[in-house]
């Protein structure tokens, strides 16, 4: 073992002792002091198994139940009505947008009172 540690501790030295050859590269020293991107992860890899087998087990708090609002008047929906084009309002805010401009107020397509649909989305209570 000794011996091929040294045949190739020679080898080295007469390879770098070529002209023109260097053990680094004109670029690793530019490249050397480079600092990584601010939005570069970080990947800890002391984390265990353990601890990752815990995390998954580890019950999950059960999911929030949804809030809705209207996007005319910011308050919570009531008596909920959708457009053609798919977006709810409480039913006083759009049918007086609809007299207003006759506009859907979120993506301005063409719409009528006759058009709305009653829809029953989850109380949040």
């Amino acid at each position: 073992k000794t011996l091929y540690c040294s045949v190739f501790l020679i080898v080295v030295a007469h390879i770098s002792a070529l002209p023109g050859w260097s053990a680094r590269s004109s670029n690793n020293n530019q490249n050397r002091h480079r600092r990584l991107p601010p939005s570069s992860s970080i990947i800890n890899l002391e984390i265990s198994p353990q601890s990752i087998v815990e995390e998954i087990t580890k019950p999950q708090p059960p999911p929030k139940e949804p809030t809705f609002n209207c996007p005319i008047c910011m308050g919570p929906l009531t008596e909920e009505m959708s457009t053609r084009c798919g977006h709810i309002f409480c039913k006083a805010c759009i049918k007086a947008a609809i007299a207003t401009q006759a506009k859907c107020p979120t993506c301005r397509k063409r719409v009528t009172v006759k058009e709305l649909i009653r829809v029953f989305l989850p109380s949040a209570s």
